[in-house]
């Protein structure tokens, strides 16, 4: 049988999973170790912008096993220059920062301890343009090894895995298969 792990809360969990066959129960424990934030990236790191324009912002949160996850509603967006550009917290608009006058800025997102940072010059005369950048490629991961059945996805910041046997993230067990997709840019 496989287990498939669902959790996602900050905290370990301990399961106990039992199987029956004909009377006979056998238990095994299981231990549920959430990832830990690492570190947090702000797309566009870097950006230009006309006056009176808005500019939209992500945050992604990277994690230590390697996975990257969007944080944009849940972080704290702020400007270090509110009279160049105001950056909003508000549900319907987390991450969209309005410029309001030529100048520079930091728009940061800050989330447990950790903060991410994104340049922003605002300008009437230089023409709009942001960064094309990302934190990683979408991983679509299955169970079994010939993409049989998707368990979930998340954005992988490197592809550079050596996960020991039951180790592997989003519950899908030994016997798995994973496709990226995304683009790359080389320095």
């Amino acid at each position: 049988g496989y287990v498939n792990n669902t959790y996602t809360g900050t905290t370990h969990q301990n399961v106990t999973i039992t199987a029956s066959l004909s009377g006979v129960n056998e238990t095994a424990s299981l231990i549920i170790t959430p990832a830990n934030l690492d570190s947090i990236n702000v797309v566009p790191s870097n950006a230009s912008q006309n006056v009176g324009k808005n500019i939209e912002y992500q945050a992604y949160g990277v994690f230590d096993d390697g996975g990257s996850s969007e944080l944009t509603d849940v972080v704290l967006w702020v400007s270090s220059n509110t009279a160049v550009a105001k950056v909003s917290n508000a549900s319907e608009s987390s991450g969209v920062a309005q410029t309001l006058a030529e100048g520079s800025t930091t728009i940061s997102a800050s989330l447990g301890g950790f903060t991410g940072n994104s340049a922003l010059t605002v300008s009437d005369t230089d023409p709009e343009s942001i960064a094309d950048e990302g934190f990683g490629l979408l991983g679509y991961y299955h169970d079994g090894r010939n993409f049989d059945t998707l368990v979930g996805q998340r954005i992988d910041a490197q592809i550079n895995y050596d996960w020991d046997r039951g180790l592997a993230p989003l519950g899908v067990g030994d016997q798995f298969s994973i496709r990226w997709e995304g683009q790359i840019k080389p320095l």
